[in-house]
């Protein structure tokens, strides 16, 4: 690929697209847009302070997240003095089971705090509290939370304590999460479509890969906003968050392959290897919580380069796919929010880009089909020919006068060498054993036909191979209609090579004399080499190859067919 001043400027730009990305996700103050999942009336708990009831573990700044144990939590929470404080809520989001006091007044529980694992009972991961309205004042108010977490696995620092209107804890985490449903039902619709239509029309890996992304990203959506409806245990906290994990890889996956296998990128295997070692750096390094935001940009930026290849390439869909990809990387601000949204935008930018690719099909398999149509008619004209049938009915008075039984034996011939051409014509491959019977039977007509002495040998590796239609008879009829009577009898040798990449077929016209044999240059590219790179295009779609040249006593055909 020859870097030009497009595809450098394009390249400079992706670059500077990853660095004010990641600029902006290690600046802003939250990965979270709980604002928006709860409204912006919240009052955040602030001066959080945590430490255990068992001696030996008392420290400064320790985080009840990386240990098991009996802890006290407390902090303050302000609430604002110019809103109504009737029916105000608590809600508390963190992988314990406690008792939570306002300003000293127990106002709910979450599971049962115990001193080991088997005295308490988890909690659940999510819960909301009602605070009593003669505990609600404008102004500063403690609250405190007795726990023990003694189920935990994992180490998670995550904690939320908010205020706000108990209405609103209640309802908007389940109006978001609905929108968030709404949108997983898209992506499920779209991964069952898709996977139909692979099923039944278009075999590309593209198509599936896209189908299988769709899927994770409805599970992905599902899992991530499972939390207001399904309100679990806190210890099954860890499966999800694992779930949600190996959800996040097998997308990362998922969108490099796709725009792999679309684009037709040579390169696939080393791609793969090189973005997995950046993903395990990633996995690796103490980037909690941007870590996942690290994995999309590494994901996205790859794909970049990919789509850069492409449009450098001159393929279709590729200038399309790279301004839609770039929107993607402003999605990159709230986990909860704006990147499901940056999801959908991609699954959107992925249809426009299988839209144009079987656009591209489409186009490509009318013309297939109308060429096939001109083949066959071509096929059928080739010895339907005026000129042939003249030639071959004159032969046959001639025959009929001097010897009947010979002119029995040329109109049989001619019959069945008409009969394989009629049930041949309209198939796009045929086996190399019919071919070969109807070049025999072409050689029967010829026999009758010319004086000379037409001989065909066939040496063959692989008698099942397929082959387009009477590519071996064009070449037969050419070797005879080039044929001086003064070269003498004429053998054709067919002779077939079959390895694991490719298939070759030689056939050699041999003459018995040689007189210095040399067709014209123009009928390199006559009517009979066309056909036979038209019908090998139809069939094998570039994965072929035509040569012809001269030899002392004849000429010599060489097909290449890679498996």
């Amino acid at each position: 690929m020859i870097f030009t001043k497009k595809v450098l400027l394009l390249l400079l730009a992706s670059v500077v697209l990853v660095g004010l990305t990641i600029w902006s996700v290690t600046t802003k103050p939250d990965v979270y847009a709980f604002e928006l999942l709860y409204g912006s009336n919240i009052c955040y708990a602030k001066n959080l302070k945590e430490h255990s009831f068992q001696p030996e573990q008392w420290h400064d700044n320790f985080y009840i997240g990386c240990h098991h144990g009996y802890f006290e939590l407390e902090g303050v929470i302000d609430l604002p003095h110019n809103v109504d404080l009737n029916q105000w809520g608590v809600l508390i989001a963190i992988q314990a089971s406690y008792r939570v006091y306002w300003d000293g007044v127990l106002v709910g529980k979450n599971g049962r705090v115990g001193s080991n694992k088997k005295s308490e009972v988890p909690g659940k991961i999510n819960n909301q509290f009602i605070l009593p309205e003669r505990l609600l004042s404008p102004g500063r108010h403690k609250v405190k939370l007795e726990l023990s977490n003694f189920h935990r696995s994992r180490f998670n620092t995550f904690r939320l304590i908010i205020a706000a209107p108990y209405q609103q804890l209640i309802q908007r985490p389940l109006l978001f999460t609905a929108g968030m449903y709404v949108l997983a039902g898209c992506f499920i619709t779209i991964a069952i479509y898709y996977l139909i239509l692979f099923i039944v029309a278009y075999r590309q890996a593209s198509v599936l890969i896209f189908s299988a992304l769709s899927l994770m990203f409805c599970f992905l959506t599902l899992f991530k906003h499972s939390r207001p409806v399904f309100m679990y245990d806190y210890p099954w906290h860890q499966t999800r968050l694992i779930i949600l994990e190996t959800l996040g890889y097998l997308i990362c996956y998922l969108i490099v392959l796709f725009f792999l296998f679309r684009f037709r990128f040579p390169k696939k295997i080393i791609t793969l290897i090189v973005f997995s070692v950046v993903l395990y750096w990633i996995d690796i390094q103490d980037f909690y919580p941007e870590d996942v935001y690290f994995l999309y940009i590494a994901t996205l930026f790859t794909s970049l380069l990919v789509i850069i290849w492409a449009m450098a390439q001159g393929q279709k869909g590729s200038l399309e796919s790279f301004i839609g990809l770039l929107p993607c990387f402003l999605s990159l601000n709230y986990y909860d929010f704006t990147l499901y949204l940056g999801f959908f935008g991609l699954v959107l930018i992925m249809l426009i880009s299988l839209g144009v690719q079987f656009k591209t099909h489409k186009k490509a398999e009318q013309e297939a089909l109308l060429r096939s149509g001109r083949l066959e008619i071509e096929l059928l004209k080739k010895q339907l020919h005026p000129h042939f049938l003249m030639n071959t009915l004159t032969s046959i008075i001639g025959w009929i006068e001097a010897e009947p039984p010979t002119s029995v034996k040329l109109i049989e011939a001619l019959a069945k060498e008409l009969d394989i051409l009629l049930e041949i014509s309209a198939q796009k491959l045929i086996t190399i054993q019919q071919e070969i019977d109807l070049c025999q039977s072409h050689i029967g007509v010829m026999q009758y036909r010319k004086a000379g002495q037409y001989v065909l040998e066939v040496n063959l590796e692989a008698d099942n191979a397929l082959i387009p239609p009477a590519v071996f008879h064009t070449l037969l009829e050419n070797g005879i209609s080039h044929h001086l009577p003064e070269a003498g009898n004429v053998t054709f040798l067919l002779t077939q090579t079959v390895d694991k990449a490719k298939e070759v077929y030689m056939f050699e016209s041999r003459y018995t004399k040689s007189i210095g044999t040399k067709r014209e240059a123009s009928d390199k590219e006559g009517t009979g080499h066309r056909y036979i790179k038209a019908r090998l295009e139809e069939s094998f779609s570039q994965g072929w190859s035509f040569t012809s040249q001269s030899t002392p006593k004849g000429w010599r055909d060489v097909i290449e067919i890679k498996r």
